[in-house]
């Protein structure tokens, strides 16, 4: 488990990352990567807001098979989201 100094740097890296609108899906609004810190950012829309989630450790290979993927939201669940063991994630 992360200390909160941890986790408050992440959240500091995670204001670094801009969200690029992600158009094509109904669960992402937007999506941006850190390639420095390998650190994926997604918003996800939740009614009329968002809920923003950070995941650590993010192969940039990853990310860019999210970016192809033909659903984004079904390349993030099956190379990220399901991957709990390898990728841990905040909710910011």
């Amino acid at each position: 488990m992360e200390s909160n100094n941890e986790t408050m740097d992440l959240r500091e890296k995670a204001k670094l990352i801009e969200l690029k609108p992600v158009q094509v899906s109904t669960n992402i609004a937007g999506m941006g990567y850190s390639e420095t810190d390998n650190l994926l950012k997604v918003a996800f829309k939740n009614k009329d807001n968002f809920t923003t989630y950070l995941y650590e450790g993010v192969e940039p290979e990853i990310y860019s098979k999210l970016c192809e993927a033909e659903s984004i939201g079904k390349a993030l669940s099956e190379y990220v989201i399901r991957q709990k063991e390898k990728y841990k994630y905040i909710k910011l």
